[in-house]
């Protein structure tokens, strides 16, 4: 037995992005170092006023994941549910629709590094998902991947 099968024995692999939605969408590789990667075509890169890179110009076709219905189908409802989310723009689709359709109150506490600047969001927007998640009293903590 590896290492890696002994070590995670009880955790199951899903190999999809996390989304809003189920189904299949265009996920754009940063090649460089693979840590920007997004299902945002229009990210901020290093060569227009961002940072590393992005291939927009052959995008993989990726499984999704409604990260709300997994919740809901796999998880039961006492679960203490931490949450860390660097999902590279998609943070907002997605917490905006478990708040719709009310797993975002199972969220006990939620590590999120935001994008909004990064995709083109309005700051009104980032601003609305804040004050969803605090009406929501779900605690947050700003997570930045760099030096991780």
């Amino acid at each position: 037995m590896s290492y890696f099968t002994a070590a995670f024995a009880k955790h199951n692999l899903i190999q999809a992005a996390v989304s809003d939605s189920d189904g299949a969408a265009e996920f754009y590789l940063d090649r460089e170092d693979g840590d920007g990667s997004t299902l945002f075509r229009n990210k901020l890169t290093r060569e227009n006023g961002g940072y590393g890179t992005l291939d927009t110009a052959n995008p993989d076709i990726v499984k999704t994941i409604d990260l709300s219905r997994w919740i809901r189908d796999e998880l039961r409802p006492n679960d203490y549910i931490v949450l860390k989310l660097d999902v590279e723009g998609a943070e907002y689709d997605i917490l905006e629709k478990m708040a719709r359709d009310d797993t975002l109150r199972r969220v006990r506490h939620l590590f999120v590094e935001w994008h909004w600047q990064k995709i083109g969001l309005p700051e009104s927007r980032h601003m609305k998902v804040l004050q969803l998640l605090k009406d929501q009293r779900i605690p947050v903590r700003e997570w930045d991947a760099a030096g991780y």
